[in-house]
């Protein structure tokens, strides 16, 4: 292959494998979506009541800050663009919306909604998606009382079970069981929907925290960088001699004319 050709070949290559790499790094970024923490671990909230979501602590969010659209609003806006915090006390059914981790208007994954409510009922279920396999009680609360209630319990706007103690107990918890769930306390009123999120368990030891997985992709995309610039040196420095190349294949070539008209002459002579 000729030195042109190669170069070409060269750059082409270390091109197409920085882009993919790259193209894969953010694919990667996008599909880990960080989820923000609420406190208290529920998405149903009193009028009146404190509540906090924090992006700080939460892998691959340092520098991003908490993002609201709420439902009385078309537009999203930083909860609180001093701080990856943002604390509502009190809220207001006004406060309710979604709430999501970010650097901007963007990247709405991963968030979580948050319904304030000013009625008597609230479905305490939690803002942590729950762990296949796991079991997860949900209660449902009054606010006027702590007397144990029987309750009804929706999912997805249809009936699925009465709890004879203001709750219900999920066993063994599939993506079968996610949804939208909501209770109903006779008397007293229904609680607002919310969505409860199935994910699969870590496997163990083996299994890759968030921040390694950060720190996997800064690795390979620093080696991907690096062997990109590598060829590229390569590339110049093979053009470079390719130039040189004719201009002493040249000189070659006008010394062996010189030497031939010498010979010529000698024989004439």
């Amino acid at each position: 292959m000729e030195a042109p050709a190669l170069c070409r070949h060269i750059l082409i290559t270390s091109f197409v494998l920085l882009t993919a790499q790259t193209q894969g790094f953010y694919t990667d970024q996008d599909h880990d979506a960080v989820l923000p923490e609420v406190f208290p671990d529920r998405l149903q909230f009193f009028e009146f009541e404190s509540v906090s979501v924090r992006c700080e602590g939460v892998s691959g969010s340092s520098t991003q800050t908490v993002w609201k659209k709420l439902k009385t609003s078309c537009f999203s806006e930083a909860c609180n663009s001093s701080a990856p915090s943002c604390t509502v006390n009190p809220a207001f059914e006004r406060d309710s919306g979604e709430y999501w981790c970010g650097t901007g208007e963007g990247g709405q994954r991963g968030a979580v909604n948050i319904s304030v409510t000013a009625g008597l009922v609230i479905l305490d279920i939690p803002a942590t998606p729950a762990a296949e396999g796991s079991n997860l009680t949900l209660r449902c609360i009054d606010k006027t009382s702590e007397l144990v209630h029987i309750t009804d319990f929706y999912k997805d706007g249809v009936y699925h079970k009465i709890g004879y103690k203001s709750h219900m107990t999920l066993q063994n918890i599939s993506k079968s069981d996610e949804g939208r769930y909501k209770c109903s306390i006779s008397g007293k009123g229904e609680s607002p929907e919310s969505w409860l999120a199935v994910v699969k368990p870590q496997t163990g030891p083996d299994e890759e925290a968030p921040h390694l997985r950060g720190q996997t992709k800064t690795v390979i995309l620093l080696r991907v960088s690096l062997t990109a610039v590598l060829l590229l040196l390569i590339g110049v420095i093979l053009i470079r001699k390719h130039k040189n190349t004719p201009t002493m294949l040249s000189c070659c070539q006008r010394g062996a004319d010189t030497n031939n008209f010498e010979a010529f002459k000698f024989s004439y002579a």
